[in-house]
């Protein structure tokens, strides 16, 4: 599925030089090595040279040893660095242009990176694993925060995202690694890498994956992590599209003060109260228009 770029855009690309399939991990011993086994076969299904690289986040447990057991290459952070620190260091470590990422938890079905591989070929920037079923969905506050986060994402950069932050992806070394300074340290680093590529109008297309039940305990923290998510949202918005912050601002102003509005209209006062409501809306939204004037762009 293509999100906002004609299909007459895509070419397919030139003859792939192998894959590097970057692995973070913090405490990850349950799950990483049936991880291991299964991407060694898939990546053989492929059939292109390749490597696997773990990247140890100075876990507590023998994850780090596990991975060195199963035969892989294993780099070690002598600090534990986040999510994202540890997606980057791979990344930069990888010896091939085209890099794919899983988590180590057994979440995401590792056997789908055929699908994915064959979506990269056709010619995207990144191939994206949508999650679906019961697992992903959650708790019904799970579904409300996500569909909250994924409807600002959309409105910020104009084309349907069905999977903000998923960990499963294929993607172009070299379009990366530049981006890495406006990239986050943490879990929001998936976060930033779609808001990056779609608000640069990269091709970027999403295969349906069925997300399972991961081993051991989940590091996120859903509150903590998606304000993070939403700090770097408003700061890759603010430097790329600043009109929507302003826009979203005077939408916001207008919604909160509507019933304030209402309630000093029973004393009269409420026509004055909706002209101010109105000015600062509109105050907001040429602001917008300066600032996007003022702001360097920088190349999409």
């Amino acid at each position: 599925m293509t999100n906002g770029n004609p299909e007459a855009e895509l070419s397919p690309i030139s003859p792939i030089d192998g894959l590097s399939l970057i692995i973070p991990a913090y405490n990850e011993e349950g799950g990483i090595e049936s991880v291991l086994d299964d991407a060694k076969a898939v990546l053989r299904e492929i059939g292109i040279p390749h490597e696997i690289i773990v990247v140890d986040d100075s876990s507590r447990d023998a994850t780090g040893r596990v991975a060195e057991a199963s035969g892989v290459r294993v780099l070690r952070n002598i600090q534990n660095g986040g999510y994202g620190y540890s997606l980057m260091r791979g990344v930069t470590a990888a010896k091939y242009a085209t890099v794919a990422i899983i988590d180590a938890d057994g979440s995401y079905p590792v056997e789908e990176f055929t699908r994915l591989f064959d979506e990269y070929r056709r010619g995207f920037a990144m191939v994206v694993g949508n999650r679906e079923g019961a697992q992903y969905d959650g708790t019904t506050q799970m579904k409300i925060l996500r569909w909250a986060f994924r409807s600002l994402t959309q409105f910020i950069v104009g084309r349907s995202v069905p999977d903000v932050n998923s960990g499963m992806r294929i993607f172009d070394r070299a379009i990366v690694m530049p981006l890495f300074p406006h990239m986050s340290y943490g879990f929001s680093f998936t976060t930033s890498i779609t808001l990056l590529f779609m608000m640069r109008a990269l091709p970027v297309s999403y295969v349906p994956v069925a997300y399972r039940k991961r081993h051991g305990e989940s590091k996120v923290r859903y509150f903590r992590d998606s304000l993070r998510a939403l700090q770097i949202l408003t700061s890759i918005t603010a430097r790329l599209n600043p009109i929507k912050l302003f826009l979203l601002a005077a939408g916001i102003n207008a919604v909160v003060m509507l019933p304030l509005v209402l309630l000093l209209s029973l004393w009269g006062g409420g026509r004055l109260m909706l002209v101010l409501v109105l000015e600062t809306s509109a105050i907001l939204v040429a602001l917008g228009f300066v600032v996007e004037a003022l702001v360097e762009k920088r190349p999409r």
